[in-house]
């Protein structure tokens, strides 16, 4: 059985920090039994979470119902911090994420 990565981290940005706050958002993973150590769900002030949004590539805009609209990216980075792949899609990215996390694993654990 090939190794699977044990280092992974997924992060969810709320671009609504004036209303997801972070007890809403601790209850939110809890709904749906994100285990905090692999699961993190953050927000931020306004400006913090547009300068991540703009460094994603990820565009957003209060809608006239008062929700967000907002493209979508899944992104993942190295254990060296360094970008290896971005999903400009969402949907189901199972197989494509693993992909990229096998990947990893792959040049991380090379012998010296």
């Amino acid at each position: 059985m090939e190794s699977v990565p044990t280092n992974w981290h997924f992060l969810s940005v709320s671009f609504d920090g004036a209303n997801d706050t972070p007890a809403l958002l601790k209850a939110y993973g809890e709904r749906y039994n994100a285990d905090p150590r692999r699961w993190s769900f953050w927000t931020g002030p306004p400006e913090q979470v547009a300068e991540l949004a703009r460094q994603s590539d990820v565009s957003f805009k209060k809608g006239p119902e008062g929700f967000f609209e907002h493209n979508f990216r899944t992104l993942i980075i190295d254990p060296s911090g360094k970008l290896q792949m971005a999903f400009p899609v969402g949907g189901d990215l199972t197989e494509g994420i693993v992909s990229e996390m096998l990947k990893v694993l792959s040049v991380t654990n090379k012998p010296s």
